[in-house]
């Protein structure tokens, strides 16, 4: 027997604290989505760098530089057999390539980066769609019925639009 709901089931609502420690979250994962945006913009930009590299380096036979020693030290040295890369190709295992065959790679390695990118952008999108749900505040769903005031369209935790299915009888 239900007291004093008048034969209502009451809805759960979230307190304000479950509304603050959502809200944090969402704003720790834009940050996150954030940081990994950034983080693939930066390894696209080097892959276009290394692209470019590659491409020039054969043009010569040998290059003039500063040969590292030490993390303080350098002395003068050439670079030679410029056709020659060493490329790794993951867990530790490196396969020798020609210039063009590394642009290659690092090629699709860039278009990879790319698809990453749409993943991040897209994930991010759902993030606002979640913050503008909270930021608006509906009421419960109980007092928008009884008021006759429900917005013309409701959204999941997703953002995806919440149909009401109706058959006849």
């Amino acid at each position: 027997m239900s007291h004093g709901t008048g034969g209502l089931v009451q809805p759960l609502s979230a307190g304000k604290s479950d509304s603050k420690i959502y809200g944090n979250y969402l704003q720790q994962s834009r940050e996150s989505l954030e940081s990994s945006l950034a983080k693939f913009k930066e390894y696209k930009s080097e892959y276009k760098s290394l692209q470019k590299t590659l491409v020039e380096l054969p043009d010569e036979i040998e290059y003039q530089a500063m040969v590292p020693v030490g993390p303080l030290a350098f002395f003068p040295g050439k670079i030679v057999h410029t056709n020659e890369i060493l490329v790794l190709l993951g867990d530790n295992w490196f396969v020798d390539r020609s210039a063009k065959q590394a642009a290659e790679i690092a090629k699709r390695r860039e278009e990879y980066i790319d698809d990453r990118i749409a993943v991040v952008r897209k994930e991010l999108q759902g993030m606002n769609k979640r913050e503008d749900i909270m930021d608006k505040k509906p009421k419960d769903p109980v007092t928008q019925l009884v008021q006759g005031d429900l917005p013309e369209k409701m959204y999941n935790d997703d953002g995806d639009e919440i149909v009401d299915i109706k058959e006849e009888l």
